[in-house]
C-alpha cells in the first residue's frame, strides 16, 4: 500500500518553522467565481495579503518570513522574492519562467490560431456579459479541449484525491491567455 504524501506544510512544521498554506482566490477552498479562474498577478497580490497577515502574527518573526513555491507558484515566487522585501528567503522548485514559452510546448504550431481565435471568442463574451468560458484542465482524448494533453499532467491532475477535496477538472479558458502573458 503506498504511503500518502506528506504535506509540505508539515515537514516545515516538524522542522519548527511557522508554516502557511492558502488557497488562491477561486481555488480549494478559497472563495471566489468563477472557479479555477487564474490570474497571475492576483495571485501575486493574495500571496502578498498572505505575507502580511504573517508578520503581524505574534508568534511569527516578520524578519524571517521566507516562501517556497513549485512550479507555477515557483514563478510567482520569483517575482515575489524580487518585489518584496519583506522576504528574507525564496525557494522556487521547477518555476514556470515563461508562460508564453511553457504555452508553446503545450500548443502545436498548427493549433495555436485555433487557440488564439478560441481566446479572442471568450474576450468577446465576456464584453457582452456572459461568463468566462471553460474548458478541461486535463484530458487524454484528442477531442476534448483541455489545457494539458500530455500523459505526465493528465496522470497528475486526475490523480484521485482526499475526500472532501473541491476541485473539478475544469478552467476558465481566459486562463489560458492569462498564464500565456
Amino acid at each position: 500500500m503506498a504511503r500518502p504524501a506528506r504535506s509540505p506544510t508539515a515537514t516545515f512544521a516538524e522542522a519548527g518553522f511557522a508554516a502557511l498554506v492558502h488557497d488562491h482566490r477561486s481555488f480549494g477552498a478559497g472563495d471566489g467565481t468563477p472557479r479555477q479562474d487564474i490570474d497571475p498577478w492576483k495571485q501575486i497580490e493574495d500571496w502578498r495579503h498572505a505575507i502580511t497577515y504573517l508578520g503581524s502574527r505574534p508568534e511569527v518573526d516578520a524578519d524571517r518570513i521566507g516562501l517556497w513555491g513549485s512550479s507555477y507558484a515557483g514563478g510567482h515566487a520569483i517575482v515575489l522574492g524580487a518585489t518584496d522585501r519583506r522576504l528574507k528567503a525564496v525557494v522556487a522548485q521547477v518555476p514556470t519562467i515563461s508562460g508564453f514559452e511553457q504555452s508553446r510546448r503545450r500548443v502545436t504550431p498548427e493549433n495555436v490560431a485555433a487557440l488564439e481565435a478560441a481566446l479572442d471568442a471568450d474576450e468577446r463574451a465576456q464584453l457582452t456579459g456572459e461568463a468566462p468560458r471553460t474548458q478541461a484542465l486535463a484530458s487524454a482524448d484528442p477531442t476534448v479541449t483541455a489545457a494539458y494533453c500530455a500523459q505526465g499532467a493528465v496522470d497528475f491532475y486526475l490523480q484521485e484525491l482526499p475526500e472532501g477535496t473541491r476541485w473539478d477538472n475544469t478552467v476558465t479558458v481566459r486562463s489560458t491567455r492569462n498564464a500565456r502573458m
